[in-house]
């Protein structure tokens, strides 16, 4: 679990808070969630209000639903490469 921990604070650290930015094609983001993500984990409100801690645990469920994810990172590291 402190591996995971480590690759969600690495991820909402490279992603930072709220960004729009009209060349992502993810639309709106906050502490790496996309708005789209969101909606479907059940916020409705402003991806500008979205709290750190719910995208905290919404990147913990992918994760962990994920359970490849992990290996595949230590894969990619190996090569040089980088995955999230």
């Amino acid at each position: 679990m402190e591996h995971i921990d480590a690759l969600i604070d690495d991820l909402i650290a490279r992603e930072g808070d709220y960004v729009h930015h009209p060349a992502d094609r993810g639309g709106p983001t906050r502490w790496g969630i996309t708005e789209a993500v969101a909606r479907r984990h059940g916020y409705h409100d402003k991806m500008t209000q979205l709290p750190r801690g719910r995208s905290r645990r919404d990147l913990q469920t992918y994760i962990l639903a994920c359970p490849r994810l992990c290996r595949c990172r230590r894969n990619c590291a190996r090569i040089g490469g980088g995955i999230v």
